[in-house]
């Protein structure tokens, strides 16, 4: 399961870049690595990694269905 997709998919195109930083500056990785299709494990996340990005995404969903 790719939250990342999901998660980029739920935000505005102008906002992918501000997105995409957000990513590699918290999981300290270059942002050239960092795309749609990059999974979170593959940037090396652990699992408290991927439970805060999964929150943010779920704050995200609820912001995109509820504003």
């Amino acid at each position: 399961y790719n939250i990342a997709v999901e998660m980029i998919q739920l935000m505005h195109a102008e906002h992918l870049d501000e997105v995409s930083d957000i990513i590699a500056t918290q999981l300290s990785v270059d942002r050239s690595s960092v795309n749609p299709n990059t999974k979170f494990s593959e940037l090396g996340a652990d699992s408290l990694d991927t439970y805060l990005i999964e929150t943010v995404r779920v704050y995200c969903s609820y912001w995109h269905l509820y504003r």
